[in-house]
């Protein structure tokens, strides 16, 4: 289990913070890692990033918190070029 972590969910898509017996995807974090060895379904944010690997990932979850803070916010996935 990962500390000082971002959870994702979404019971409208059927996305869950913990396992549930509901259809879907669970434990979907953002945490630091710089390997692809080191996410499983998650997401590792880093500053920089080459084939495979993102790199100064703990920074670039420290800046994220410091903009986020501890509340809760909602994350709006879109395609590309589309409309706010």
């Amino acid at each position: 289990h990962h500390h000082n972590c971002f959870s994702l969910s979404s019971p409208d898509s059927n996305v869950w913070v913990g396992k549930s017996q509901e259809p879907g995807r669970w434990g979907i974090l953002i945490h630091s890692g710089n390997h692809v060895t080191d996410v499983v379904g998650c997401i590792a944010p880093g500053l920089t990033a080459d084939e495979g690997h993102v790199w100064n990932s703990r920074a670039a979850m420290d800046k994220i918190r410091d903009l986020l803070g501890d509340e809760d916010h909602v994350l709006t996935i879109k395609p590309k070029g589309a409309s706010q």
